[in-house]
C-alpha cells in the first residue's frame, strides 16, 4: 500500500510538472514573453524530498520521460529534449539530497537562518548542476542565456518548493483559529505587491524598480510563510504580461527584454535571500512569545489552583526568613497547628506554641539545611485542645547567589487519616501489582503459543533498532511463514493446526539462541529478532531454523510442515518499519521461489 501511495505522489508530481512546463513554454515560444521564474523546477526539487530515498529511482523513471515528452513536444531535438531531462533529473537530485541534509532529514519548513542558509545552497547547487549538464547544449546561446537560465531555474526552486512543503503542512496539520484573517492580509499584501510592481516596472525611471524590493521585504514582515514565495511569483507573473510579444518588462531600460529580465531575476532573487531569513526569523519569534504566553498562562492557572487548593485541601503555608528570623502562617496552617487563625499575625514565631517548641519540625529543616531540591517529612503534632495529627510538610530552601539559605518556605496538610489508610491499603495494593503484572504478561503474550505476541515483539525491534543505530551494532530480523498452513486446517482441522503451531514454536525457541527473541505477530506468521548477528551467521541460523521444521515437525502424528524465511539485516537508514519491510519483501520472494528456502533482504 505504501509503494502505491508513493507512486500516486509521483504521477500526480509528474503531470503538474508537466502542466507547469507546458504553460512557461507557451509564454516563451508562443506569446513571446520572457519567464523569470521555471517553476517546474521547485515541483521537481519538492518531488524527491517528500519521497524515501528508496523511491527516487521510480521518480526519475517518471519524471525523466515526461520532461523529455514535454519539451520535445514543444519543437526540440531529441538530443537536446534527452539532455534536458536528464539535467531535470540531476537538478531535483542534487538540491533534495542537498536539502534534507541542511533541515537534518526532516522535511519541513526551516525554522532558522542556519536552515534557510543550507536550503539556499542547495537550491545554488541544483542550478549549477542543471546548468553544467545543459552546457553542451546551451553554450552556443552566450554567458547571457546561461545566467538567466540559472536564475529561472533558482527562483523556481526557492519559490515553488516552499510553497509545495507550506501546502504539505497545512495538509498535516490545520490551524484554522487565525486562517481567515491570515487570508484577509495575504489579499491585501498581494494587492499592494501588485500595484507596486505594475506602477515601478512602468516607471520612467527604471531606478526606481529597487522600491520593490523593500516593498517584498515589508510584505514578508508583514506576514509569515509563505508570503515571500507568493509574492515574488506575483512581481514575475506581471513581468511575464508585459514582455508579451518580445516587449520589454522594463520599458525605459535601453536594454533587449531578455537583458531587462536579468536585471528583474536579480532583483527577486536579492528579494527572496533577504525577504526569507527575515520571515524565518519573524517566525521563529511568533512562535516563542506564543510559548511564553502558553506559559504564563500555566503560570497564572497553576496559582489560582494552588489557591483553591489551599482552601478545599486544607494546605497550609509557612515561611520563614532566616535573616531576619521572621515567619509567616497562612490562616490555613493556624488551624492545622491547633490554633486560631484570629490570631494569626505578620512575623509571629509561635515555636513555643508547638509540641516540643516545634523541635521535630526545626531538627528536619536543619538536617536538610544544604538540600537543593524539594524535600518531604512527617511530624506529630498535639494540639492543646485536641487528638494528635500527623501533619506532612513540604519544603523549599531558598539561596543567595553565595549560597547560603537565607529562607524556608514550606506547605502542610494534614495526613492522619492517609496514613492509617495507607497501611490498612498495603495488602490491597500487593494485590493490584500482582494483578496488573498478570495483565500485563497477558497483553503483551499470545494466549495458544504463550510467545511474545506483535504488539510486543514490534515494541522491541524498536527499542533494539535504537540500540542498534546508538552502539553501531548488527541485527538481523527474521520472518517466516508456515506454508500452505490453511490446506492444514481444512484436511486436519483446527485443533491439529493449532498443535502446528504449537509444534513450530517450540522448535524455533529451541534453534534460536538464548539472547534471541521468538514472536508471533500473525495466525501462522512468526519474528525472529536477533541483536548483535550479522548477515552471513543470520542465514545460517535461518537455514537451521527451516531444516528443524522440516525434519522434526510431523511428530506424535501431526502432518509435517515446511516454512518460507525471509530475513534482513538493519542498515544505516533503516527504522523498525523499513527493516520489518524488508524482511517481509525477502519472505515473499521466498513464496514466490517455491517455498521451503531461506530468501535475504538487499
Amino acid at each position: 500500500m505504501k509503494l502505491v501511495g508513493d507512486f500516486r505522489i509521483i504521477v500526480a508530481c509528474a503531470l503538474v510538472w508537466a502542466l507547469l512546463a507546458a504553460v512557461c513554454l507557451a509564454l516563451a515560444t508562443v506569446l513571446d514573453a520572457q519567464v523569470p521564474i521555471w517553476l517546474p523546477a521547485g515541483l521537481s526539487v519538492a518531488q524527491f524530498g517528500l519521497l524515501p530515498k528508496r523511491r527516487w529511482l521510480l521518480s526519475a523513471a517518471v519524471l525523466g520521460p515526461v520532461s523529455f515528452a514535454v519539451l520535445f513536444a514543444s519543437g526540440a531535438s531529441v538530443p537536446y529534449a534527452t539532455v534536458f531531462a536528464l539535467a531535470t533529473l540531476a537538478e531535483g537530485m542534487i538540491c533534495a539530497a542537498l536539502g534534507l541534509w541542511a533541515m537534518q532529514g526532516n522535511v519541513q519548513l526551516p525554522d532558522g537562518p542556519r536552515q534557510v542558509l543550507g536550503l539556499y545552497g542547495a537550491a545554488f547547487a541544483g542550478s549549477f548542476g542543471y546548468a553544467l549538464v545543459m552546457l553542451p547544449v546551451t553554450f552556443s546561446g552566450g554567458g547571457g542565456a546561461i545566467t538567466t537560465g540559472l536564475f529561472a531555474h533558482l527562483l523556481g526552486m526557492l519559490t515553488m518548493t516552499s510553497l509545495v512543503l507550506h501546502g504539505r503542512k497545512r495538509l498535516l496539520q490545520p490551524d484554522a483559529s487565525d486562517g481567515p484573517k491570515l487570508t484577509n492580509e495575504l489579499a491585501w499584501t498581494m494587492a499592494f505587491v501588485a500595484t507596486l510592481s505594475i506602477v515601478l516596472l512602468q516607471a520612467e525611471s527604471y531606478l526606481l524598480v529597487p522600491i520593490l524590493l523593500t516593498g517584498l521585504i515589508l510584505a514578508t514582515i508583514r506576514l509569515p510563510a509563505p508570503a515571500p514565495a507568493l509574492n515574488v511569483l506575483l512581481v514575475a507573473a506581471i513581468a511575464t504580461l508585459f514582455s508579451i510579444g518580445g516587449r520589454s518588462p522594463l520599458p525605459n531600460l535601453a536594454s533587449d527584454p531578455a537583458e531587462a529580465m536579468l536585471l528583474i531575476q536579480t532583483w527577486l532573487a536579492l528579494s527572496l535571500a533577504t525577504a526569507v531569513p527575515i520571515a524565518s526569523i519573524i517566525a521563529r519569534r511568533d512562535d516563542m512569545a506564543n510559548q511564553l504566553a502558553m506559559q504564563n498562562a500555566q503560570l497564572e492557572e497553576n496559582v489560582t489552583v494552588f489557591g483553591l487548593a489551599e482552601e478545599l485541601a486544607e494546605i497550609g503555608r509557612w515561611q520563614l526568613d532566616l535573616t531576619s528570623g521572621k515567619q509567616i502562617y497562612s490562616p490555613v496552617m493556624y488551624e492545622l497547628l491547633g490554633m486560631d487563625a484570629d490570631l494569626a499575625g505578620e512575623g509571629d514565631d509561635i515555636r513555643d506554641l508547638l509540641q516540643g517548641g516545634g523541635e521535630t519540625v526545626f531538627d528536619e529543616l536543619e538536617r536538610n539545611c544544604r538540600e537543593n531540591a524539594a524535600y518531604s517529612f512527617d511530624c506529630r503534632i498535639k494540639p492543646v485542645d485536641g487528638p494528635e495529627r500527623i501533619l506532612r510538610f513540604s519544603a523549599q530552601n531558598i539561596f543567595d547567589p553565595a549560597g547560603m539559605r537565607k529562607s524556608v518556605f514550606a506547605v502542610a496538610m494534614d495526613v492522619t487519616g492517609q496514613v492509617r489508610r495507607e497501611e490498612a491499603l498495603d495488602l490491597a495494593r500487593g494485590r493490584a501489582v500482582r494483578l496488573a503484572a498478570e495483565a500485563q504478561k497477558l497483553a503483551n503474550t499470545d494466549v495458544l503459543t504463550e510467545l511474545p505476541n506483535r504488539r510486543c515483539s514490534l515494541g522491541l525491534l524498536e527499542r533494539l533498532v535504537d540500540q542498534g543505530h546508538r552502539d553501531n551494532t548488527n541485527l538481523s530480523v527474521l520472518l517466516f511463514d508456515i506454508d500452505h498452513f490453511k490446506k492444514v486446517n481444512d484436511t486436519y482441522g483446527h485443533k491439529a493446526g493449532d498443535d502446528v503451531l504449537l509444534r513450530v514454536a517450540s522448535l524455533a525457541r529451541r534453534e534460536m539462541r538464548g539472547s534471541d527473541l521468538v514472536g508471533r505477530i500473525g495466525g501462522e506468521e512468526f519474528v525472529c529478532l536477533m541483536p548483535g548477528l550479522g548477515p552471513n551467521d543470520a542465514r545460517a541460523l535461518a537455514e537451521r531454523l527451516r531444516a528443524a521444521i522440516a525434519a522434526d515437525s510431523g511428530v506424535q502424528g501431526l502432518p509435517p510442515v515446511t516454512v518460507s524465511v525471509g530475513i534482513a539485516c538493519l542498515g544505516p537508514n533503516d527504522d523498525a518499519g523499513s527493516l520489518l519491510a524488508r524482511a517481509d519483501e525477502a519472505l515473499y520472494g521466498a513464496k514466490a521461489g517455491g517455498r521451503n528456502q531461506v530468501r535475504r533482504a538487499a
